[in-house]
């Protein structure tokens, strides 16, 4: 394939994931005007989607030194019963299940999507995508996991 092809394929699913990880910010940042029901059935639409872009996301041969770290403040994420659940982090032992909170998925998928944001807005379209596919298969997609997982449970009992 030619490096011209590769290069708009690049771009083109980096501004894919862009949009996708805008309307969760955009839900994050709103959370408040929404509805209990709306809420749940949102965030395990966005989440879902962000979700599936995040895995075409190209590789990337930037370091982790080579990214310069954001600071901004985090929305205020309040589900009120619905915050805290339990889990299992490895399924193939036998372990005892940990305390998680819903508000802290995602307010943690917010804050590395957020900064992926903020580094292409600043023309560091590189730098944004390799932490956005770092930080997925690092730290935020298992977040995405559980939180989908609950909002999925959330959903089935409201029917």
């Amino acid at each position: 394939m030619k490096a011209g092809y590769l290069e708009k394929m690049y771009v083109k699913e980096a501004e894919a994931f862009l949009n996708k990880a805008s309307e969760y910010c955009h839900l994050i940042e709103n959370f408040s005007v929404f509805t209990e029901s709306d809420k749940v059935i949102n965030l395990l639409k966005t989440i879902s989607s962000l979700y599936a872009a995040a895995l075409t996301l190209p590789e990337s041969n930037l370091a982790e030194e080579e990214i310069t770290a954001l600071h901004f403040a985090l929305p205020d994420i309040n589900l009120g019963d619905m915050a805290n659940y339990w889990a299992l982090f490895d399924p193939y032992t036998d372990e005892e299940p940990v305390a998680c909170s819903l508000n802290d998925d995602l307010q943690d998928i917010y804050r590395d999507v957020k900064e992926g944001i903020l580094l292409f807005q600043n023309d560091k379209r590189p730098e944004a995508t390799w932490h956005w596919k770092f930080t997925f298969e690092s730290h935020w997609g298992q977040h995405a996991l559980q939180a989908m997982r609950v909002l999925h449970g959330a959903v089935g009992a409201e029917r």
